[in-house]
């Protein structure tokens, strides 16, 4: 990966996964199938060969370590994945985590979204329809899901023999640099035993609450996007209620 005078930059997966790697998301990019008409290769998007992502994605050097969300680190993750399994995203997270948990109701899929997904609402209260809201980076913003099937992965995740014991501590450990962040979740610094995924787009909302050793989870999923955090709209009075 090059950083922002084309010389070549080392990254790792785990700044990666962090939102640590120095990758900054360009304003006004990653737009949904509806705007662009188009789905591109993960190749092409991170070369800047599509009107999704209009500029190779480069390590800004002097931000390695600080914390940035960034899609863009995570469309790298997928494209280093489907080149090390030689496969697409899609069928590696069918065959490894979908089928095996028989997460039926979890897809990547556009013509799935738009035969079963729902419409969703806007902040201002205007309806959208499912392809409007469906974004063509499987890794970082594409799934669409359940939440049956997310309380089925967080019960795989607690219990041993999905994954290691080493991987769910991984999970659940925060950044050297910041107590926030975790690998895949964002971490409560007074419960560091409790993570959080927050979900958003066009008229969607989501959070998945899950405890390290326990299969208690909190999840909500909401088809409208309220304009504020997850925390301080519905979800988050709901949050507090029930947990």
């Amino acid at each position: 990966m090059n950083d922002e005078n084309g010389i070549p930059s080392q990254i790792t997966i785990r700044q990666l996964i962090q939102h640590q790697a120095g990758i900054i998301d360009s304003p006004h990019q990653f737009g949904t199938m509806v705007q662009y008409k188009e789905i591109p290769s993960m190749e092409k998007m991170i070369l800047g060969n599509t009107s999704h992502y209009k500029r190779p994605m480069f390590v800004q050097s002097q931000e390695v370590g600080t914390f940035h969300y960034s899609d863009s680190g995570y469309c790298l993750l997928q494209h280093a994945i489907e080149q090390c399994m030689s496969s697409t995203f899609e069928k590696i997270m069918t065959e490894y985590i979908f089928a095996p948990l028989d997460m039926n109701s979890s897809s990547y899929d556009l013509e799935t979204v738009e035969q079963y997904g729902i419409d969703g609402i806007k902040p201002n209260g205007s309806v959208v329809s499912p392809q409007a809201c469906y974004y063509p980076y499987p890794a970082a913003s594409g799934l669409w899901t359940t939440a049956s099937d997310l309380a089925t992965l967080v019960n795989a995740i607690t219990k041993e023999g999905f994954l290691s014991n080493e991987s769910r501590r991984i999970l659940f450990t925060p950044s050297s640099t910041n107590a926030e962040v975790g690998h895949g979740l964002f971490i409560n610094p007074n419960k560091p035993g409790k993570g959080f995924s927050f979900g958003w787009g066009i008229g969607f909302q989501s959070i998945l609450v899950m405890e390290k050793d326990s299969p208690k989870s909190f999840i909500c999923l909401s088809n409208r996007n309220e304009g504020v955090h997850q925390l301080e709209g519905l979800i988050g009075q709901l949050l507090r209620t029930y947990t």
